[in-house]
C-alpha cells in the first residue's frame, strides 16, 4: 500500500517541486493539493493522507490551528 501525501502550498513552482520528488518514489502517492488554508483544511479532513506538506502561511489561514 502507497503513503498518501496532501499537499498545501500557494507556491506553484514549489508545489511543482514536491509533485516531482513524490513522483519519483514508487511508494508515495499525491492524493490532494490546495493552494490556500481553508481548502487544505477541508481536503485534509476529507481525504485522511499518511503525510501532510504544509505550508504555514497560506491565504485563508495563516495561522497554526488544530486541525481535528
Amino acid at each position: 500500500m502507497k503513503t498518501t501525501i496532501l499537499v498545501a502550498e500557494d507556491n506553484e513552482s514549489l508545489f511543482l517541486r514536491y509533485q516531482e520528488m513524490i513522483a519519483k518514489d514508487k511508494s508515495f502517492k499525491l492524493v490532494g493539493y490546495a493552494k490556500d488554508g481553508q481548502t487544505a483544511l477541508g481536503k485534509y479532513k476529507e481525504l485522511k493522507p499518511d503525510i501532510f506538506i504544509l505550508d504555514l502561511r497560506l491565504p485563508k489561514m495563516t495561522r497554526i490551528r488544530s486541525i481535528k
